[in-house]
């Protein structure tokens, strides 16, 4: 049934045309120091049949505002002010959100029956103790009293329509089984389990990889399209928005800085933050910084030979029997790779989750036992060492050279150590300095990443995402190395603060004359910042050219078929609904 609250006044005469109006909107979160206010008055308007986007970065309050409007914030959280009317169907009486209380039966009934959402993290959305089915099932029969054989057979024909080639085995899986894009399906099942009127996406495909990013956002736009469904997207990727939002509303600091239709906001953003927020989507590339290569045959300039060459690298994981367990079949994540970086070039390898990129750059540093092939390094003075055959006793000598990036700023970081014992531990650890020099090295390494040398005495939780990867950062380059292997070193960041990591790492580059082999899934940054480019496939190289050249003519099909699949910061590129 639907559920109605009596409102009165201007509120009852919201137009019909809107299946979610939020007026005033005002949560606060309890701190230290007196209230957080999270949301601060903001107004929004969707309408029925249309995709509403809520852009800005993180902190901004995006995701807390359409917490708010189901009852779900984190503990602490409260809601003070504002009116959120929600009319399921353009003949039904609206329902103030905000008036059903957080645990009543009420909202209970919105939720997940007439309101479905998709949540940003499936892999942490889904109970690792139930199986995909188990949780469809449950929601089936809460809210439309199916039996169980009735909920099991809906829920196969619900992950067959979202793209699961096998859905009776998906129903029996837990979501560690599956991969990122199938939990995410999954999810988007779950949320669609029960026909509702409104979804609420929240990053729906941030984590994901470009192609399986696509494929989510036509499946989202298929299953919408079909169920005439009105959508709520939550998001910091601007090239997201452009191909799915009708409309814009961007927020920072909690507050609504501006709105509009989607065409409006990307061609003519009138607030100083979206034009930043458009400015930073839009990365110009900069290629071919690197030397030529010397002709075959001559003798090369010490500088042009390659700081590291990986010659037909393979890693191979299971194929042993363990206790209690069947012989697992082998899996070859890494199946003869070939590939060298030269000074000052940055070297970017790309492909899709699971092709073998961070296994990859994981065997060049060392963190990662290899099953065949050799990662040559060559020093300063022109020596090769190949790190595959070395002890590890003997490789710890070059981890001072050849240092990594890890891709999240918040789990790399020891939330019990400050900075100092941080980034002075690569110091300590390799004898490198001591007492009052390693301090100043820790304040020197602060300040060339653009923090201030007084952080050092400070813990991890007290900086922002960005800022951790700037820590993280400094940590690779305290030892001064000659190559850095980035993995998916800005995939976690906002727009705007990855554009300034960008800026950092070429800065960087200029200065000291790095070596980048730079993984990542995001095309769009690649593409500003490498100068060739290798793509990865089932763990092979299937094409490495100049990034211009690859970009301008991709000459594999996998390569073309991910630069399709890259969305771009410009709603005219694609067709409107």
């Amino acid at each position: 049934m639907t559920v109605t609250t009596p409102v009165t006044g201007s509120a009852a005469d919201a137009t019909e045309d809107l299946i979610l109006s939020v007026r005033g909107l005002r949560t606060t979160f309890a701190g230290l120091h007196g209230p957080v206010h999270a949301v601060q008055d903001v107004d929004l308007d969707l309408r029925r049949g249309t995709t509403l986007a809520v852009v800005g970065e993180s902190g901004s309050g995006k995701s807390v505002t359409v917490r708010s409007l189901l009852g779900i914030l984190d503990p602490g959280g409260r809601v003070e002010a504002g009116t959120a009317l929600f009319r399921a169907g353009a003949g039904d009486a609206p329902v103030d959100l905000l008036q059903l209380g957080p645990k009543s039966t009420a909202l209970r009934e919105v939720r997940g029956k007439q309101v479905g959402m998709i949540f940003q993290e499936p892999m942490a959305s889904l109970s690792p103790m139930q199986t995909i089915g188990a949780h469809i099932v449950e929601v089936l029969r809460i809210h439309l009293g199916m039996t169980k054989a009735e909920a099991r057979e809906r829920g196969i024909s619900l992950l067959r329509r979202v793209g699961i080639a096998d859905p009776a085995r998906c129903m029996d899986s837990y979501s560690f089984q599956l991969s990122g894009g199938m939990c995410q399906r999954a999810m988007i099942a779950l949320a669609l389990a029960c026909d509702p009127r409104l979804l609420i996406a929240d990053e729906p495909t941030t984590a994901l990889d470009v192609t399986t990013q696509a494929k989510v956002l036509d499946l989202l736009e298929e299953t919408t399209a079909e169920s005439n469904l009105s959508v709520l997207f939550i998001t910091h990727d601007l090239g997201v928005v452009a191909r799915v939002a009708d409309h814009v509303a961007v927020m920072r600091y909690g507050a609504l800085v501006e709105s509009g239709p989607a065409a409006q906001v990307f061609e003519d953003p009138q607030h100083e933050y979206t034009q930043q927020l458009v400015r930073a989507s839009t990365v110009k590339p900069r290629h071919a910084r690197a030397q030529p290569r010397a002709e075959s045959g001559a003798s090369a300039p010490a500088d042009l030979l390659p700081v590291v060459e990986v010659s037909d690298l393979h890693v191979t994981f299971g194929g042993k029997a363990r206790a209690f367990s069947r012989r697992a079949e082998p899996v070859h994540a890494v199946a003869g790779v070939t590939l060298e970086v030269l000074p000052g070039e940055t070297l970017g390898l790309v492909g899709e989750s699971g092709s073998g990129k961070t296994t990859t750059g994981r065997a060049v540093v060392g963190a990662q036992v290899t099953t065949g092939g050799s990662v040559v390094y060559r020093d300063a003075d022109g020596v090769t060492h190949d790190l595959v055959a070395m002890s590890k006793e003997a490789r710890r000598g070059f981890r001072t050279d050849v240092r990594m990036v890890f891709q999240d700023p918040y789990t790399s970081l020891n939330p019990r150590m400050r900075l100092l014992e941080i980034l002075a531990e690569p110091l300590r650890i390799n004898h490198l300095a001591s007492g009052s020099e390693m301090q100043d090295r820790v304040a020197a390494a602060l300040e060339r990443v653009g923090l201030e040398a007084d952080h050092m005495n400070r813990y991890p939780h007290a900086f922002s995402g960005g800022q951790r990867q700037r820590v993280n950062i400094a940590r690779a380059l305290i030892t001064e190395p000659r190559l850095v292997v980035a993995d998916e070193a800005v995939s976690a960041l906002d727009v705007s603060v990855r554009a300034q990591i960008l800026e950092l790492l070429n800065g960087l580059q200029d200065d000291f004359g790095l070596a980048y082999l730079f993984i990542s899934h995001d095309l769009s940054v690649v593409e500003s910042v490498c100068d060739r480019v290798a793509v990865m496939q089932h763990g092979m190289i299937v094409e490495s050219r100049p990034t211009a050249d690859l970009f301008a003519e991709p000459q594999h099909e996998y390569t073309r078929m991910l630069l399709d699949s890259v969305p771009v910061p410009d709603p005219s590129a694609y067709a409107r609904r």
